[in-house]
């Protein structure tokens, strides 16, 4: 019956710390400040699709669009994304080239 009490604590702990590592992967690395044409987002790889990031707002009520860690951007040829990171607040504008990049590769 002894080894009930520290399995069950260590199965706690186990839980707890699982749960740390989901809440740090849900606070965005960087914002998207300005994009024209087609910028579009990969998450949640590899069973998701890339989805085109909506239009920045200009009204203070509403965020600019969030990036995360593990998210891949992409910019198609003749378009333009410019990202801030968070950290460190460099401005980042993507290449147009149409290849996914990854957003952590440049935010830290």
């Amino acid at each position: 019956m002894k080894s009930v009490i520290p399995l069950s604590i260590a199965l706690a702990g186990f839980l707890l710390t699982q749960g740390e590592v989901s809440l740090a992967q849900k606070r965005p690395i960087a914002i998207v400040l300005d994009l024209k044409g087609t910028v579009e987002v990969l998450r949640d790889q590899p069973k998701a699709r890339y989805q085109v990031i909506p239009v920045p707002s200009t009204t203070p009520d509403q965020p600019d669009f969030p990036l995360y860690k593990g998210d891949l951007i992409r910019v198609q040829p003749g378009s333009r994304g410019v990202v801030q990171c968070l950290a460190n607040s460099q401005i980042w504008t993507v290449p147009d080239d149409g290849l996914p990049r990854g957003v952590a590769s440049t935010c830290p």
